[in-house]
């Protein structure tokens, strides 16, 4: 029995010493992997961050590309918008004048037309031509010329109402449509102050001149239908009204039969 005893003793020591040494070698595992755990998240971090920081650059090189194209589309529109607006100027305008040209002046007409037809309403066409223009264009030159077809324009301007339109035909031709003028008593009072307004004196190079106008008139619908006709028709009226100058004349479908 006595010799037992420190024998178990013994036994218990040595059972100690193993659960020590086992406790001691679990924290030191525990140490190591908590150090391994820390190294990892700390490359993750700094994976992430570098991640992060690549996105970031490229978000801005992005943002950089993006404001470059606005800026090229913007320019790119603007460019457009102007080439267009130019192509319109000179496809339906006059470039000394800035009046209507022959082209748009007839879609206008054919507006027009379309408009009185729904209305049920009247309205004239004016074809213009100017008296004496010719030898002043050629004694002074096509800048005088020039000068005075603007001084003209001006003039017609005044004397039309806003509802008016007003073409350069050609040359020294004009065109009028007036959708406001349905009476003939209206339409010979707009006549003689366009006739008023053009024999007053032009000054050209320091000097004065007169010229004159003559007027030729049809009226919707008695004088035709569709913008053809009405044309010819006011045409017709400028002919007989260009035999004594620097009046207007109606067209009148028997007298102006023959002319036809």
């Amino acid at each position: 029995m006595m010799a037992s005893r420190p024998l178990k003793a013994l036994k218990l020591k040595t059972a100690s010493a193993v659960l020590l040494s086992s406790a001691l070698g679990l924290k030191a595992h525990a140490l190591t992997s908590s150090a391994a755990k820390t190294s990892t998240l700390e490359a993750y971090l700094g994976i992430a961050l570098i991640v992060a920081l690549i996105e970031f650059v490229a978000l801005l090189w992005l943002r950089k590309k993006y404001d470059q194209l606005k800026a090229e589309v913007e320019i790119s529109s603007r460019k457009t918008k102007h080439a267009m607006l130019q192509f319109e100027s000179q496809a339906f305008y006059d470039p000394l004048t800035q009046l209507p040209n022959r082209r748009l002046f007839r879609d206008g007409l054919l507006q027009t037309i379309k408009l009185a037809n729904r209305n049920k309403s009247r309205f004239c066409v004016i074809m213009a031509d100017l008296d004496k223009f010719k030898p002043i264009n050629d004694t002074l030159g096509h800048e005088a010329g020039d000068a005075l077809l603007k001084q003209v324009v001006g003039r017609l301007k005044d004397v039309v109402r806003e509802s008016d339109t007003i073409a350069r035909y050609g040359g020294d031709e004009f065109a009028f449509v007036c959708p406001s003028l349905q009476e003939r008593g209206a339409i010979a009072t707009l006549c003689m102050r366009i006739l008023s307004a053009i024999q007053a004196p032009f000054t050209l190079q320091g000097k004065e001149y007169v010229i004159g106008i003559s007027l030729g008139i049809a009226v919707f619908p008695e004088h035709g239908l569709d913008e053809e006709v009405l044309i010819r028709h006011a045409d017709t009226a400028l002919y007989r009204a260009k035999e004594k100058r620097n009046t207007f004349v109606i067209y009148d479908p028997v007298q102006d039969s023959k002319i036809n």
